[in-house]
């Protein structure tokens, strides 16, 4: 380990179960082996902005070391568990490191913003406590409000939809294909992901590491962190903050070195996307960078690879998913179609296909 990675290391706190996450990891690994999967590790992507919080968002930094105020970021993780469904449903095994709370695979697809966990409930008046479609959500409960007489299931205009989703997700967790780790702070997310992608470099090119998470670029050291709550008394507060470890350098060279290695490029300017990705490209020496734009992420996304032209992934129901690199400069908007996801993942999956069967 580099001086670098040494000191932050000793500078954050080592998740409290570490140990346990790292066995269901290496029994992932196991799993994975034994039925010759392909395996990728997906970490959530996560916007940063520095705001004084009390509550979840994306990756935290701790203001003290029992902690009450951080520093938050927002994210929402559709892009990270969308990715999840298609790859777990292609075959591949997944190990979806995500925030807590953020959004999880098939699970999101119920959590619209007009819905939350009671819109898809209703009362059964035929005294079963199974839902087999012909219970009715507008029931009036009994008025003793017993559990007995009131059966609580799928309303019947949700039961497909609720269905589709539970048994999908139930099937990939039961087979052992799909594993969550969730993480809170920056060094609980940067401890983990070096562990974890440790544990499955063993896998080699069979691992795609997709780094969606756009870590913090700041934290607070624990030997600089207050110990208690810091009290306002009515004065301002300056915070000094130290500067995260660029960590795809290690993954690239030490952590996961024959893995294919994806990370991401976000930016507001898209004159500067093609420098910035190229420039990642050879800072890192990793096999791919996937640019876009904070104002049209969800419509288009270039692919920049080693030694080719760019590539342009924009979202189309048509099968010619492919356009020319000039048109992404174009910013007119898409709402039609399927998520860009499901692009980037079949164009990814032949990029894999193609890493895999290199210099065999």
């Amino acid at each position: 380990m580099t001086d670098v990675q040494e000191n932050f290391f000793k500078s954050v706190t080592l998740p409290r179960d570490y140990e346990d996450v790292m066995k269901k990891v290496k029994a992932f690994k196991d799993r994975a082996i034994e039925n010759k999967a392909k395996v990728i590790l997906i970490t959530v992507c996560l916007l940063f902005y520095i705001t004084i919080r009390y509550f979840s968002g994306g990756t935290i930094v701790p203001f003290e070391q029992n902690m009450v105020r951080f520093l938050d970021n927002f994210s929402g993780g559709n892009r990270g568990a969308t990715t999840a469904e298609y790859f777990l449903e292609q075959g591949y095994y997944v190990l979806f490191l995500s925030r807590k709370n953020s959004l999880q695979p098939f699970v999101k697809n119920l959590m619209l913003h007009d819905t939350n966990f009671f819109t898809y409930l209703g009362i059964n008046n035929h005294n079963n406590h199974h839902s087999n479609g012909s219970n009715n959500r507008n029931s009036v409960l009994s008025p003793s409000m017993d559990l007995d007489k009131n059966h609580v299931c799928i309303g019947s205009e949700y039961y497909y939809e609720v269905s589709k989703e539970f048994l999908k997700w139930k099937k990939f967790i039961e087979i052992g294909s799909l594993e969550r780790i969730n993480f809170e702070t920056v060094g609980e997310y940067l401890y983990l992901f070096k562990g974890i992608s440790a544990e499955l470099s063993v896998l080699k090119k069979s691992l795609i590491v997709y780094a969606a998470a756009a870590v913090s670029d700041f934290y607070i050291p624990l030997d600089h962190m207050a110990k208690h709550k810091i009290q306002s008394m009515n004065q301002s507060l300056t915070i000094t903050l130290d500067p995260v470890p660029k960590m795809i350098k290690f993954l690239v060279d030490q952590w996961s070195p024959e893995a294919f290695i994806v990370t991401f490029k976000l930016e507001t300017d898209k004159d500067l996307l093609d420098s910035k990705c190229k420039a990642s490209l050879n800072s890192y020496g990793h096999q791919l960078v996937i640019g876009n734009l904070l104002q049209d992420y969800r419509n288009w996304v270039v692919f920049h690879c080693k030694n080719a032209e760019p590539v342009v992934i924009k979202r189309n129901d048509s099968q010619n998913h492919e356009i020319s690199h000039s048109l992404y400069h174009s910013t007119g908007t898409m709402t039609h179609g399927h998520p860009i996801e499901i692009d980037i993942g079949k164009k990814l999956i032949e990029l894999h296909n193609s890493f895999i069967n290199s210099n065999k």
